[in-house]
């Protein structure tokens, strides 16, 4: 039995701790959800758009979308299209928006001034590497288990600036929050500007000591630039409370929102050091516009806009200069994005009526059952860290000496159970990384885990 083994007690702690009463606190529609926790989680499940006969193990890489997420974007979209100057008016107006953003920025655990919105964490990464003025010969920090979506804007940089990008091996699995600080910290020297990490790692699953990993680099002077992408909708988020520069989010995965929708944290100190990766205006990043004039309230729209205040063509002047910090200066997506911002707003809701601690027990729960089922296989080694406070919903493993690409196919071909496989090759000091991954959502069920040991025993 692998090293990594795990009891029953384990399990049945973790099962306790999703059988907590409900918040008394509901919304008008609380009174569909059932009161028997077994039937919670087949209501949950149902609240999903997924093939009732697919047991879905890959949340890590896209979780399915609500039925009500999926239907507010809908009536959105034919509500701008109906009438976009309504819709402007109503819904995507300054005040609509910032009542809006502040949703979610109570959500993410910060100000609304914080956050800007973007298409998702990828955009969100490369704006903080090519927005930084980095200088040849500046280090960045990075791990041996980032997400190329996460590495690739800093080596595009390191390639046009001359940039040094330093992956620290981080192993799998690591022992404790302390050898993650300690080989981060080891690897900082006088040129290292940027440290770049994940909050949850996509490839093992272990959650990262942010909170600590920001204080270190703080101390130092060094920007800490958080991948979040795995971490919000899987557990309860504070990104004010991490002492973070910056941090990037997605919503299509654990938060199950529709894709093309994400965000950034900005630090409102480490603002002015960030340039726009993409400009529609002089907002937020230049004190004049093209005339000359400077952006006091005063200022008429802008005349080459060729439309009146209210118009569908987008926002005037005097409307931008009310919206959020981060979002003016930042943000052009948002024209395209009134329909997903209030489509996510939708899956906010799910999460708060059924509990966001409810939500993320019940994943946790779950990984623990996976773990428990699945360390009875034989030659099956886990690559996520059994520390309770470094793992949380992704479980990765080995099978030895098993093709996991071709594992990964049959199961989803002949089993209609879909996990994901994740490979990176071996570099420098770093081993090669090939594993299996699952990822246990909240709408998943022990009947999902048991399908994938069976299938595993037959195959693996």
């Amino acid at each position: 039995m692998n090293n990594d083994s795990i009891n029953r007690r384990d399990l049945l702690l973790a099962a306790a701790a999703v059988s907590l009463p409900f918040s008394a606190a509901r919304s008008a529609v609380s009174d569909e959800l059932p009161g028997i926790t077994k039937e919670l989680w087949a209501w949950v499940r149902a609240q999903q758009v997924i093939d009732p006969g697919l047991a879905y193990l890959d949340t890590a890489g896209g979780g399915p979308v609500l039925r009500a997420a999926l239907v507010t974007q809908y009536r959105n979209l034919e509500s701008l299209s109906l009438d976009p100057c309504a819709y402007r008016k109503t819904v995507a107006d300054a005040d609509g928006l910032r009542q809006s953003l502040q949703r979610l920025a109570t959500w993410l655990g910060c100000n609304p001034d914080e956050l800007t919105l973007t298409t998702g964490a990828t955009e969100s990464l490369n704006i903080v590497a090519a927005g930084l003025d980095l200088q040849p010969g500046d280090e960045v920090l990075t791990t041996t288990h980032d997400h190329d979506a996460a590495l690739y804007p800093w080596l595009l940089q390191a390639r046009r600036r001359g940039i040094a990008i330093k992956p620290v091996y981080l192993p799998s699995p690591i022992s404790g929050p302390e050898e993650i600080i300690g080989r981060l910290a080891g690897a900082v020297t006088s040129r290292t500007r940027v440290m770049a990490f994940a909050h949850v790692q996509y490839s093992d699953g272990t959650v990262l000591p942010v909170r600590e990993l920001c204080a270190f680099a703080r101390e130092r002077g060094i920007l800490t630039v958080v991948d979040g992408a795995q971490a919000l909708g899987m557990s309860d988020v504070g990104i004010q409370g991490y002492g973070c520069d910056f941090y990037a989010g997605t919503f299509h995965k654990w938060t199950n929102a529709p894709k093309g929708l994400g965000c950034l944290y900005v630090r409102p100190e480490a603002a002015d050091r960030l340039w726009p990766l993409q400009v529609r205006d002089h907002f937020g990043w230049q004190a004049e516009d093209r005339f000359g004039r400077g952006e006091s309230p005063s200022a008429s729209p802008n005349p080459l806009s060729g439309a009146p205040p209210g118009a569908p063509t987008g926002a005037s002047a005097d409307e931008r200069r009310q919206w959020p910090l981060m979002l003016r200066k930042f943000c052009t997506c948002l024209p395209q994005s009134g329909p997903a911002l209030q489509a996510l707003l939708a899956t906010l809701d799910f999460q708060e009526r059924v509990g966001r601690a409810r939500l993320e027990a019940r994943i946790r729960e779950l990984a623990i059952y996976a773990r428990l089922r699945l360390q009875s296989l034989p030659g099956l080694e886990f690559l996520t860290p059994n520390h309770p406070a470094l793992s949380a919903g992704i479980l990765s493993f080995r099978l030895a000496e098993a093709p996991h690409a071709a594992l990964a196919r049959t199961l989803y071909e002949e089993n209609r159970v879909a996990v994901r496989h994740v490979q990176h090759e071996a570099g420098g000091s770093s081993p090669a990384f090939d594993a299996l991954r699952i990822s246990t959502h909240a709408f998943n069920s022990h009947d999902d885990i048991d399908r994938l040991v069976r299938a595993l025993q037959i195959h693996g």
